[in-house]
Parts: C-alpha cells; structure tokens; sequence
C-alpha cells in the first residue's frame, strides 16, 4: 500500500513540474501583417515575467518590433528584436562601419551565409576594438534577411541567447 502511495506522490510531482514548464515555455506569435512576417516568441522571460511587444518605431525609415519582458519600460531587456530597414545588405554593413569612422575604435565586421527557417540570411558579427589599448569595446550578432519583396530590404533579428529559438519560427506571410 505504501508503495502505491508513493508512486502516485511521484506521478502528482512530474505532472505538477509538467504543468509548469509548458506553461513557462509556452510560445506566442507575432504577425505584422503589413511588413509581411510572422514568428513565435516566449510568453514569459527566464525570470517568469510576461514578455509584451513594443512597436519602437513605425516610419518611413522602418519598423521596430522589440519582445522585452514587462518590468516596466525597462527596454534595455529586450529579449528580441526585429527592424525593418529599406536598404540593403551592403548598405547596414556599411552603415555600421562609418559609425565608427571617426573614432578612436576598430571595426572587425565578420559576414556568413546562412538560413534562418529555410531563408537565405546573412549572419553580421560585428566587433569594436579600442585602437590604444585593444580593449573590446562591444560585440554584436545580427541576422539579416531580405525583404520578401525585393532585396533593397532587409529585415535585421537581433537578440539574447534565446534568439535561435525565435528566429528558427520567423518566416514570411502573404
């Protein structure tokens, strides 16, 4: 009888831990239907936190579309973002070369061919290298990929290092 109790106690655990961890890692969609794109998000942050959506920016030089956890308007959270720029490849990598031109720091830029959710992407790594000391200044990791109407646009997916889970569910919707 003991027995039986004991593993029922086991069995109410494992489904209670169950319950939780697919609450926990739940998944959400975002779809914007006017740039095109859809992908799935993590309804809560490491913490248990509910993350939200924030629309940054909606103009004629893009869209932002950052996921941050609700702290507040604590946006240096961020968790992913996504932004949409009417330019090309070529044009970011160099928009973010002459960032630093004129300052005491290196660029190291390091571009890769790869796939995100069966679209062709690019893979920027970028490094800022103090030219004095060689002090890494910051590192940075974007994902771009071309509009799905054109290639004088890009989307860019940015995030922690949650970003793989996030950008294996981005895609384009018609």
């Amino acid at each position: 009888m003991k027995k039986k109790w004991v593993i029922s106690i086991v069995i109410l655990v494992l489904l209670v831990f169950l319950i939780i961890y697919l609450t926990k890692w739940s998944l959400k969609t975002y779809r914007n239907e006017e740039y095109g794109f859809e992908f799935k998000y993590p309804e809560f942050d490491k913490n248990n936190v509910k993350n939200e959506i924030y629309e940054v920016q909606k103009d004629s030089d893009g869209l932002i579309v950052m996921i941050a956890p609700n702290y507040g308007m604590d946006v240096y959270s961020t968790i992913f973002s996504v932004s949409y720029k009417p330019i090309s490849y070529e044009k970011e990598i160099q928009s973010i070369i002459d960032s630093y031109k004129n300052s005491s720091y290196d660029t190291l830029i390091n571009v890769n061919d790869i796939k995100i959710s069966e679209l062709q992407a690019k893979k920027i790594e970028t490094k800022v290298i103090d030219n004095q000391s060689g002090y890494v200044a910051s590192e940075s990791v974007e994902y771009c990929v071309n509009g799905p109407k054109n290639n004088n646009s890009i989307f860019i997916l940015e995030g922690d290092e949650r970003i793989l889970d996030i950008l294996n569910t981005f895609r384009f919707v018609s």
